[in-house]
C-alpha cells in the first residue's frame, strides 16, 4: 500500500510559454535601463508566497541550473515547493552559490558580501539580487 501525500500548489503562469516570453522581454527592458520602472502584466496566483513580481521573475529565469537563496524572512516550505515544482531550481542555504538571492528591506544586507560578485571577464558569474518592496 502506498501513501499519497497531497499538497496544494499555486498555479504558475496561465499560459507558460507566452507569459514567460512576455515577462522575459519586460525583465530584459528593465535590466537594460537602470532605474526604469517596469510593471509585469502577468498575474500569478501567488497565495501570499512572495511578491508577485519576484515570483514572475523567478518563473521566467529559473530552471534546474538555477540556485536560489531565500532570506530567512521569505523562506517557507510552501515557497520552496512552489519554486522547485515550477522551475526545477535548487534552493541553496549558502549565499555564495546563489544565482538569484531574494532579499527584503528586513534582510541582513551583509549577505550581499557573501554572494558571487563575478569579475570583469565573467560578469555572468555574479548573483542577481531581487529586493522585495511594495
Amino acid at each position: 500500500m502506498h501513501a499519497t501525500i497531497s499538497t496544494e500548489l499555486s498555479s504558475g503562469f496561465s499560459n507558460p510559454v507566452i507569459d514567460a516570453s512576455n515577462c522575459f522581454r519586460d525583465i530584459l527592458d528593465a535590466m537594460s535601463h537602470p532605474a526604469k520602472v517596469i510593471s509585469l502584466p502577468n498575474r500569478l496566483d501567488a497565495n501570499d508566497l512572495l511578491n508577485e513580481t519576484a515570483l514572475a521573475i523567478l518563473l521566467t529565469l529559473g530552471d534546474f541550473d538555477t540556485n536560489i537563496y531565500l532570506a530567512p524572512e521569505s523562506d517557507t516550505q510552501a515557497l520552496r515547493d512552489y519554486l522547485k515544482f515550477h522551475t526545477g531550481c535548487v534552493i541553496t542555504e549558502t549565499p555564495n552559490t546563489a544565482t538569484f538571492a531574494i532579499l527584503s528591506p528586513e534582510s541582513n544586507l551583509e549577505i550581499c558580501d557573501l554572494l558571487p560578485h563575478g569579475t570583469d571577464e565573467y560578469p555572468d558569474r555574479s548573483a542577481t539580487v531581487i529586493l522585495l518592496c511594495e
